[in-house]
């Protein structure tokens, strides 16, 4: 049934593939702005939490950076040691903190999911839950950002060996060179639009696999069949148009509570050494006006940020239900 006529798929409303989550029913809005506030409260306490456990190692950190500095050769290698040691002891409440929000997230996007394709209303305060679906959703996930990290390294090899290949023939004559020029942008951009390609066509798997009720990797890939240039283009609105209203947000937050650590920063004294700019900095950071600023500087951008992650999701859920609905109404055409 991936070969559908014309006439049995469902139009592509661009405006509700990019609007979704705020077009998902009754109570949508509610539910967007409910969803935003859980993944910032969270994602605020998560960092209260787990933010102390970074302040001693990145201390150890910096100290030893500049131990460095003035160490001779044979200490250099015991203080490389302590730095990756001191990293190492960094990386464990990020991980935490990391991976706390990606399972708000994933509970969040669930519920989007279940909401359109599932019809699920929740009556109550909280309509968020962590099962089955959750987890297909998280390993949807995975799959995808592997994906991308691959082709990402893919299209990075292609981009350094065209280089390398144009600057050859260029070595060798101005018209071979333009002509290795050519052909390494051509597969630049080959290699660009295969990788956005492959991304679109899996970005359904979350949601057909939280309509199906089980993982559904393998029926995600005819899902976009017949609709990838809008999808692409929904895509390209968020990433783009988006992101854009999302920065000028976070410059405004930035300034806003943020301008006066800034501010601090810029008058200090260029005498000093490292230490005590390192003092410097630890005294501004101790302050309760700059941990209240930064406080509700992050609050607000995690806020916002929920907001565009719900609209990018939205997209594949867009697409996915209208796959559902030429299913059915392709059921409904073969036994009539």
């Amino acid at each position: 049934m991936d070969n559908l006529p014309t006439q049995t798929k469902q139009p592509y409303d661009f405006s509700r593939a990019i609007f979704l989550p705020f077009k998902s029913g009754d109570g949508s809005t509610a539910f967007v702005f409910k969803s935003a506030l859980f993944y910032a409260l969270a994602l605020t306490m998560f960092f209260a939490l787990f933010g102390r456990m970074l302040i001693a190692p990145l201390e150890d950190f910096v100290a030893v950076m500049m131990e460095i500095e003035t160490a001779s050769e044979a200490e250099e290698l015991a203080l490389v040691g302590k730095m990756f040691g001191a990293m190492g002891r960094i990386i464990l409440p990020y991980m935490l903190i990391m991976l706390g929000g990606w399972a708000i997230w994933v509970m969040i996007e669930s519920a989007l999911h279940r909401r359109v394709l599932l019809g699920e209303r929740s009556n109550g305060l909280f309509p968020w839950r962590f099962g089955a679906d959750e987890w297909r959703t998280a390993l949807a996930q995975l799959i995808l950002y592997m994906c991308y990290q691959g082709l990402y390294f893919v299209v990075y090899m292609v981009v350094v060996v065209g280089i390398l290949v144009a600057a050859l023939m260029g070595s060798v004559s101005l018209i071979l060179g333009i002509i290795g020029g050519v052909v390494a942008f051509a597969l630049i951009v080959a290699g660009v639009g295969l990788m956005v390609w492959v991304l679109v066509r899996l970005a359904p798997t979350a949601a057909l696999s939280v309509a199906n009720g089980e993982f559904a990797i393998g029926e995600a890939w005819p899902v976009v069949k017949g609709r990838i240039w809008p999808t692409i283009g929904a895509y390209a609105f968020h990433y783009i148009v988006s992101s854009i209203v999302f920065y000028i947000i976070m410059a405004i937050v930035g300034v806003a509570f943020v301008g006066s650590i800034m501010g601090e920063f810029f008058n200090i004294d260029d005498s000093l050494n490292g230490e005590e700019v390192w003092e410097v900095v630890k005294n501004v950071f101790s302050e309760p006006g700059t941990m209240v600023g930064l406080t509700i500087a992050g609050f607000i951008l995690f806020f916002v940020a929920a907001i565009w992650m719900q609209l990018i999701a939205g997209i594949s859920t867009h697409v996915t239900d209208l796959y559902k609905r030429d299913m059915e109404a392709a059921n409904a055409e073969m036994f009539d």
